[in-house]
């Protein structure tokens, strides 16, 4: 079977060079870029993330299904302590940006099969994750909102050692669609 190269798909990319005094003479500062992900390369995240996560939470957690939506995403785990107490849960995720600094990634709402509440179980492990990942440079809890994250890409670059930055004077844009989410980044003329 084909690789089909089309989970994160790069257009529009400009980039100017910048001499450096540091470890890295030369780094590429993106002045635009145009990147859409696809549902597998979210299903692909998804499934790592939780991986990278197994025995650093309080409940075993295996992935069900994600894909984009209109307006972010919908992750779908099942999640308990073992077989017999395990829920199935749908995280409902927004992800916006408008020519902003950062990108914004809402747990807007957790739904779940039938009656069972999990908002018990579930709640908890989500707050203990997003406190986690606000650890990491370039991301923080939203100061705003209860179920948060801003993601600020040039402080997550630099945390990862990745010579790559975004020029100032720039914004993020998300366009959100089913089956697909599209980043861009440019500066403002």
């Amino acid at each position: 079977m084909a690789t089909q190269f089309n989970d994160v798909i790069v257009d529009n990319l400009q980039i100017a060079l910048r001499e450096s005094a540091g470890d890295i003479p030369l780094v590429p500062v993106v002045g635009a870029i145009d990147v859409v992900l696809s549902d597998r390369a979210l299903v692909l995240g998804v499934k790592a993330a939780l991986e990278m996560a197994k025995g650093k939470v309080p409940v075993e957690v295996e992935f069900d299904q994600a894909q984009f939506t209109e307006s972010g995403a919908d992750v779908t785990v099942s999640a308990g302590i073992n077989r017999f107490l395990k829920a199935k849960a749908t995280a409902v995720l927004d992800i916006t940006a408008t020519n902003a600094n950062a990108v914004r990634v809402d747990i807007r709402e957790i739904r779940t099969l039938g009656k069972i509440s999990v908002e018990g179980m579930i709640g908890p492990v989500l707050d203990k994750a997003l406190d986690k990942a606000a650890e990491k440079p370039g991301i923080d809890r939203n100061p705003t909102a209860n179920r948060s994250l801003l993601i600020e890409p040039n402080a997550l670059l630099a945390e990862l050692g990745i010579p790559l930055e975004f020029a100032d004077g720039g914004g993020w844009t998300v366009s959100n669609a089913t089956g697909q989410l599209t980043v861009r980044y440019a500066t403002v003329p």
